[in-house]
């Protein structure tokens, strides 16, 4: 048995978890293009680091659990908003749905 609270409360969710997911793809574009500069900056920036006498960190490990944590995120919120939806959909097609007459 569903009702309008309920529905509009799952609708919400999924909304939020949206927003949360545009973020998240945000963030793993900027780490995606963080890891292609990588190679591309790699040999000159330590070559210039060995010329001043400092070591060279390119943050290759952290950027790669970065983007594996973002892509496990990712896929845990889309199934969490298709199980959502599909919760949403069937609620509301339901004929037990309560409609308040108020």
């Amino acid at each position: 048995m569903s009702d309008f609270e309920s529905l509009e409360n799952l609708a919400i969710q999924i909304k939020e978890n949206r927003s949360k997911l545009y973020e998240i793809e945000d963030s793993l574009s900027g780490v995606n293009v963080q890891l292609h500069e990588i190679p591309l900056k790699r040999s000159t920036e330590s070559t210039f680091a060995k010329m001043i006498g400092i070591g060279y960190d390119d943050k290759l490990a952290e950027l790669e659990k970065a983007k594996e944590q973002l892509e496990r995120t990712k896929t845990g919120l889309k199934s969490t908003i298709a199980k959502d939806i599909a919760t949403f959909i069937s609620d509301f097609s339901s004929s037990n749905l309560i409609i308040p007459l108020e």
